[in-house]
């Protein structure tokens, strides 16, 4: 044990860039606290402070290049240290293992070019929970450190406060918690958390941290927190307070040689809530990163025929999708004016990417050669094998109605198809489902032939208003949603069936006040329609059904289809929420004992515990009986239970009030004032996957987030459109 204690006190200025505010004035408290911090740091030499964040430098080197040279000649001196090599402190929950990546290494890129430091410390006071897989994300970028607030000590159990925490992978970093809180607004609360900080540290290690200063819109340290430090220096017989900083602090453990406890999991969210609410912003950022991912990918794989400045758009596009993963953003826990600012960010991104793929898929499509038949390319620009069915909806003319189609492969043989309503309440206008395989980077063209058809006559698909079959699952309908689910003569669904309910939520937006963090209050409806099931889709490839709900105030329109002889039941829901203080979730009722829980989370899937909480998912729940096994696949959902007797809750949103915080005086908040959220339409699809591999569900999820792109070309106008006839070659 070592002799003394040393106990580092970190004077720093939280700033949320977003929350009760937009980031305009986000910006205006960066300029602020660092002026502030450099006038502090004139003033008391022996003062050191600690900022983090690319994205707030970036809004200094921008705006104020004075101050900026100023905080340089710190960061050169020792006395400004930098944290959290990432772009922003975001959701440490819900971005994909790509984005996290991508945090550090465009945050790290620009600490190097304007600062010429390497950052090594993490940095995430102020989330709201910790993905199994952050050590690995940090690992892959330089950072062997990390400190964090959240999930707190009431909330988690930990072997101890200063920890080695492993991924999954395998992968460690030496962890840190906070002491009782980043933020200190008095004495009193540096006195609090000093105490914190000695009760809990490692006496073998001899070194412990503390926090001071005031955060958003306070300018960081006080003059009376630092005049405080600088008289209590010897606070104790063996205990010493220096003003330091992180990599100082992790250093010092590293190099005692004290072996620290191994921790090996999620760091569950601290605030339940928080993965649930503002659901078609978490959609479009999903969509957002998946496409830029893809513009990404196909620029790396085809370099010739990308635009000369992909990669700088791509940046950009990555850095606008980075802000907009700020904790207080993603987790829905920002004031409405942020969401018009994030949408409007999203979709800048969106479109780079969309422009780049547009393009790029178009400079291959003019490169066919001559051919009077209408041609369909069908573009993989993954490096990841395709096969499966395709929509496509090609241009056949205005006698659309009246003329025979045919798909045919490069071969020439015919492909079967299936006509299905297209996207426009027109005549002229018609999706093919078809089915093709395309290999990674790669495209399969299809000719399209007006004078045969290849419209499938027999499939293995048959439907009538009671029940869809393929030969490998049926699935038969209720009232109430799905009823049935045999695959392989075996029945997966349980009493009641599949369903969509509307459950009482009385907590605020984060989920504060959540008994045991379940959402267990009383269900206020069922979703049930009186109305028989309708045939949309009659085969033989595809088979689909429709029905139309009531939720309470809210409604629901249910759509379920399986496509040729796949064993995924597909869903998409559309609904349209109208309820105040409510969660709504797809219960998913299994009909064997579940013996196991996979989640998917950020950059892998883990086992989680059937506790009932509801927990962040990404594109995977899975429950696992010693027999059976049935899988939920969607992009689209992005929270979810499972209940200790093995039933699955899927979230599909909640509706608080805006920014509502249980210490309001008024609960809840007047929503005339203060209005709710989630109200209006969302739109989800999932794969019900029975017996499902994870080779499989990983297939579905690269479908789902990775689709074909479809370009269409013509030499000239098509056969049916010329006088006289010709022959196609």
């Amino acid at each position: 044990m070592a002799s003394k204690l040393t106990v580092h006190m970190i004077g720093n200025g939280h700033l949320d860039p977003v929350w009760m505010w937009t980031w305009p004035f986000g910006m205006d408290e960066a300029i602020n606290t660092s002026r502030t911090m450099c006038t502090l740091l004139d003033e008391y030499p022996e003062l050191v402070v600690t900022r983090g964040e690319a994205w707030v430098y970036e809004q200094l080197r921008r705006l104020t290049p004075d101050l900026f040279e100023r905080i340089k000649a710190f960061v050169t001196a020792g006395r400004w240290s930098v944290v959290n090599g990432w772009w922003i402190q975001p959701d440490t929950d819900h971005p994909t293992a790509e984005s996290f990546v991508k945090q550090g290494r465009i945050g790290k890129a620009w600490f190097a070019k304007h600062l010429g430091v390497d950052v090594r410390t993490g940095y995430q006071v102020d989330s709201f929970g910790q993905a199994a897989m952050i050590p690995a994300f940090l690992k892959a970028v330089g950072m062997p450190y990390y400190l964090f607030g959240r999930p707190f000590r009431r909330q988690c159990e930990l072997p101890a406060e200063l920890f080695i925490w492993q991924a999954p992978t395998g992968e460690r970093v030496i962890a840190q918690r906070t002491p009782r809180s980043y933020c200190a607004r008095s004495i009193e609360d540096v006195e609090a958390g000093l105490a914190d900080a000695i009760e809990h540290a490692n006496r073998e290690v001899g070194h412990a941290v503390s926090f001071f200063g005031i955060g958003d819109h306070g300018g960081g340290p006080s003059r009376e927190q630092i005049e405080w430090i600088i008289e209590h220096r010897r606070y104790a017989d063996d205990v010493e307070l220096v003003f330091s900083n992180l990599d100082a602090y992790f250093d010092a453990v590293a190099e005692s040689g004290v072996e620290l406890p191994v921790h090996s999991d999620e760091l569950a969210s601290s605030l339940h809530g928080c993965h649930s609410v503002q659901h078609d912003f978490r959609q479009q950022h999903r969509l957002a990163e998946t496409l830029v991912s893809q513009a990404e990918a196909l620029v790396a794989a085809k370099p010739k025929i990308a635009p000369s400045d992909a990669a700088e758009q791509l940046e950009r596009a990555w850095t606008l999708i980075l802000f907009n993963q700020f904790h207080d953003i993603l987790a829905g826990t920002s004031v409405e004016a942020a969401y018009e600012h994030a949408r409007d960010e999203l979709g800048s991104a969106k479109m780079t990417a969309r422009s780049i793929i547009a393009d790029m898929t178009r400079r291959e499509t003019v490169t066919l050669g001559s051919c009077l038949r209408q041609r369909l390319l069908l573009h993989n620009i993954t490096d990841t094998p395709f096969s499966g069915w395709v929509e496509t909806e090609p241009w056949l003319g205005h006698d659309a109605p009246t003329l025979p189609v045919c798909f045919t492969d490069a071969t020439g043989q015919a492909m079967p198809i299936q006509k299905l309503a297209g996207q426009a309440a027109e005549r002229k206008m018609w999706r093919y489902l078809v089915h093709a395989s395309v290999l990674p980077h790669k495209r399969v063209v299809i000719e399209v032939d007006n004078e045969t058809s290849s419209v499938a006559d027999t499939g293995p698909v048959s439907v009538d208003t009671e029940a869809l079959s393929n030969g490998s699952v049926r699935v038969a309908m209720g009232r109430t949603g799905i009823a049935s689910i045999t695959h392989k003569d075996v029945e997966l669904i349980g009493p009641l069936g599949i369903r969509v309910i509307s459950v009482d939520d009385p907590t605020d937006t984060w989920g504060g006040g959540l008994p045991n963090r379940r959402f267990d209050g009383t269900v206020l409806a069922t979703a049930e329609s009186a109305e028989p099931w309708r045939v949309i889709d009659g085969g033989p490839l595809r088979g689909r059904l429709s029905n139309e709900m009531r939720l309470g105030r809210s409604s629901l329109i249910w759509q379920v289809w399986l496509d040729g002889d796949e064993p995924i039941v597909r869903v998409r829901l559309r609904l349209n929420v109208q309820a105040e203080h409510e969660i709504i979730k797809l219960v998913v009722p299994p009909a064997f004992d579940v013996l196991r829980y996979i989640a998917g989370t950020p950059g892998t899937r883990i086992e989680r515990p059937m506790l009932g909480d509801d927990r962040a998912v990404m594109n995977e729940m899975s429950l696992h009986g010693a027999d059976a096994s049935l899988s939920v696949v969607s992009a689209d959902t992005y929270a979810g239970d499972v209940q200790p007797c093995g039933t699955m809750r899927v979230t599909l949103t909640r509706c608080p009030n805006y920014v509502h915080n249980g210490n309001f005086p008024q609960d809840p908040p007047d929503k005339h004032a203060y209005p709710l959220t989630d109200q209006g339409e969302h739109v989800y699809e999932l794969a019900i996957m029975p017996g499902a591999a994870d080779a499989a569900v990983d297939a579905e999820i690269h479908r789902q987030t990775r689709p074909i792109w479809i370009s269409e070309t013509t030499d000239g106008m098509p056969p049916r459109h010329h006088l006289g006839k010709r022959k196609a070659n």
